[in-house]
């Protein structure tokens, strides 16, 4: 899948991002039993804990494949294929380590899959110009993370 993303991108949805430049996911951690969320919300489904003991936090731009799964045929409306087509794409788990985040999954399926590290991008939603998250192979990154 190859997106360009506008050269000032305006989110999907702004209490999704801490950043856009760089690319980086809110969550919320809570402060009761540190529990870490995404999206933020107003509680925390572990112990229910609500308002102030729920602080918002950057999460981290690397992660883990922790599981996926490959939509191999065009969705029913509303959805609409791009002007070149419909193409099989992957969606699935990030885990960031504390949190695991339901995304899209940039690349080619086959070359996609559980344990591999990827980071955070930006892709445009359609023709409105605006952008949501996803995640693509990390490349240049080892099995930690780490620059290789």
């Amino acid at each position: 899948m190859t997106s360009v993303v506008p050269p000032r991108p305006v989110p999907i949805d702004h209490e999704l991002f801490a950043s856009l430049d760089p690319p980086r996911l809110a969550g919320a951690t809570c402060g009761r039993c540190e529990t870490t969320i995404f999206p933020v919300g107003p509680s925390c489904p572990r112990c229910s804990a609500a308002g102030s003991d729920m602080s918002v936090v950057t999460l981290p731009e690397t992660g883990t494949i922790w599981t996926l799964t490959v939509q191999g045929f065009e969705p029913k409306p509303p959805y609409h294929a791009p002007p070149d087509g419909f193409a099989p794409y992957a969606v699935g788990y990030v885990d960031l380590g504390g949190v695991l985040v339901e995304s899209l999954l940039v690349g080619d399926p086959a070359m996609l899959d559980i344990g591999l590290r990827v980071w955070l991008t930006l892709v445009p939603t359609g023709a409105t110009g605006e952008v949501t998250y996803a995640f693509e192979p990390a490349a240049g990154l080892g099995e930690t993370g780490a620059d290789t």
